[in-house]
């Protein structure tokens, strides 16, 4: 009890501090932002004017022949004046926009809805949305040569990989890695999830056990600093981290189902001996102690905190069931002082929760009353949940009857996804929000009214699903191959060794003169100590099929073996699951 008590004194005084910070800041700057905007705005009619006088001139010097133009003070220039003002008034109320550079700087970019698909290919998913082709990446091994034309051509490629090759080994023996080694006791069941802050100066670490270690990695060996304990027996891994852009928050998702908001500012007295030696830390005679970390905001689905518990969403039930949440994110709806007060939850459904934490933990710190007792007694919400810090980016969608989920949290609803997220970011840290489901579907979030369309929830500014199918070629099966050298048939002939030297090195001249590029397929024949090499036609590949050449040669000395064509035609593959993807 003490120590809860302790935990809501501190954040009282955290909340107080900010909101006293930030009147002092805005009073203080209030006087220098008019300044700089009176001056911008001179600036910017003296810079109009200067356009304005520099137009007029070249004008008077292309008519008179003179430099200067015509008197000010004459008739002339007035007449001419006026006529170009009006024109440019004109103008600005016809047509705002002819200066701005709003069309494709390319003139060969098509229309989308002129473009014409591949024969076969679809450009939308079974439910309209549009797909997103991307290039799969191909691993060439560049020991192998590039068949070229003349010999000039495979010696200056040679030269050119060995040069390549030089520069990154130099590269690579001037990176010197500094290892260190992360020693855990037996209960914490290793390390689950790994998560550097923004600035890389702390390095969060979660264990299968469901404990928290924050380490800080200005020291070497890194020092660690703050510390989080899970007192229960059970296992309860923790499955994602992510930290605030100002590295002094961070939001943990486990995989039993619990979401945690921490604050690394320190409180209480420093852990204790013994709390060091169950997470198996080294302790040594002076050394640091780390504090613990303050724990701001608890939701757990067993209590039904992922739940609506009162508004719209909660008299339509739109989250019927409890559903793990998955992921979780910082919101980038800062305040003045940098803190974010948002996080977004993923559900197991595909949903989004963004749930505005600065009114539930100033409630808990200010009260120990639910937040139902409240509204049963008064009528009303309590002011403090409906209070909110100015927001410079992203700022909360206002509401008369907002939405509100376990333990007081003003919460909305962001709806699209229907399978487990896989992603949730930002654009260049604080744009539109992107994510990125298990079925590949691909969202993007303007979050603005205008995306609430009749729905109680957001829906995504635009939709697109990765086209999960690559174009590969498969063998045709009655197509036979055309051996042109095959030296194993050659010896069983008996053809004579010198015979076979000089039909391997005509072939293998023709090879090098047909230019087919890089291997396509590389299969390596362990039993033989043979390397074969499948290389695609350079021509577009019509659906009936092309011929595509197979080189086989000896791993030892590069002599061909076999060389033989056959006929492809091209198939559909379907990826099996996404593995994952970044931001």
């Amino acid at each position: 009890m003490k120590e809860k008590h302790l935990i809501h004194q501190v954040s009282a005084e955290d909340r107080a501090m900010n909101l006293i910070t930030e009147e002092i800041v805005l009073e203080v700057t209030g006087s220098m932002v008019e300044s700089v905007v009176c001056d911008i705005y001179h600036l910017t009619g003296v810079l109009r004017n200067l356009a304005d006088q520099t137009i007029m001139t070249s004008a008077e010097h292309v008519v008179t022949g003179n430099e200067r133009g015509h008197n000010p003070g004459g008739p002339e220039y007035r007449d001419v004046t006026r006529t170009f003002f009006v024109h440019q008034r004109e103008r600005t109320l016809s047509r705002a926009n002819i200066w701005s550079h709003t069309q494709p700087l390319s003139i060969n970019i098509p229309d989308v809805e002129d473009a014409e698909l591949p024969e076969g290919e679809d450009a939308y998913a079974s439910d309209g949305t549009p797909l997103i082709d991307f290039d799969f990446a191909t691993v060439i091994d560049v020991s192998l040569p590039l068949v070229s034309r003349s010999k000039d051509d495979f010696k200056g490629t040679q030269l050119a990989q060995n040069h390549y090759i030089t520069k990154e080994l130099n590269y690579w023996r001037k990176t010197e890695p500094f290892l260190s080694n992360i020693t855990l006791a037996k209960r914490c069941r290793g390390v689950t999830s790994v998560q550097p802050s923004a600035d890389h100066r702390y390095l969060a670490v979660g264990t299968g056990h469901g404990d928290l270690l924050i380490y800080g990695l200005w020291t070497t060996p890194w020092l660690i600093v703050r510390v989080a304990l899970n007192q229960g027996k059970a296992d309860d891994p923790v499955q994602d981290i992510h930290w605030s852009l100002d590295h002094t928050r961070l939001v943990t998702v486990n995989k039993l189902g619990g979401v945690q908001l921490w604050s690394m500012k320190p409180w209480g007295a420093p852990v204790d001996k013994s709390t060091m030696r169950t997470l198996g830390l080294t302790i040594t005679n002076g050394s640091y102690l780390p504090f613990q970390l303050l724990p701001l905001l608890s939701l757990h689905t067993e209590d039904g905190d992922f739940r609506f518990q009162s508004g719209p969403l909660a008299e339509r039930q739109a989250i019927p069931d409890d559903y793990f949440p998955t992921k979780a994110t910082f919101f980038p709806d800062v305040t003045l002082l940098g803190v974010q007060h948002s996080i977004c939850v993923a559900l197991s459904n595909g949903d989004i929760l963004k749930l505005n934490t600065e009114s539930a933990t100033a409630a808990a710190t200010t009260n120990q009353h639910s937040v139902e007792d409240i509204k049963r007694t008064t009528g009303q919400l309590p002011s403090m949940l409906l209070e909110q810090s100015t927001r410079f980016l992203h700022k909360p969608l206002s509401s008369d009857n907002p939405n509100l989920m376990g333990g007081g949290v003003l919460a909305e609803l962001l709806r699209k996804h229907s399978s487990p997220l896989m992603l949730i970011g930002y654009l260049q840290n604080c744009g539109k929000m992107i994510s990125v489901d298990e079925e590949g579907y691909i969202c993007l979030w303007s979050y603005s009214r205008e995306d609430i369309q009749g729905s109680d929830w957001v829906e995504p500014a635009q939709r697109y699903c990765i086209n999960r199918y690559k174009t590969m070629y498969s063998p045709e099966k009655d197509s036979p191959r055309n051996v042109i050298f095959s030296e194993r048939d050659m010896k069983i002939k008996q053809v004579p060794s010198e015979h076979v030297e000089v039909k391997r090195k005509q072939v293998d001249s023709s090879i090098k003169s047909c230019d087919i590029g890089r291997p396509w397929h590389i299969q390596e024949i362990p039993a033989q100590r043979l390397t074969a090499c499948t290389y695609i036609p350079k021509k577009l590949i019509s659906p009936s099929g092309a011929l595509f050449h197979t080189v086989m040669r000896h791993q030892r000395g590069g002599l061909l073996s076999t060389y033989f064509t056959r006929l492809y035609k091209p198939v559909r593959v379907k990826s099996s699951r996404l593995l994952g993807c970044c931001s």
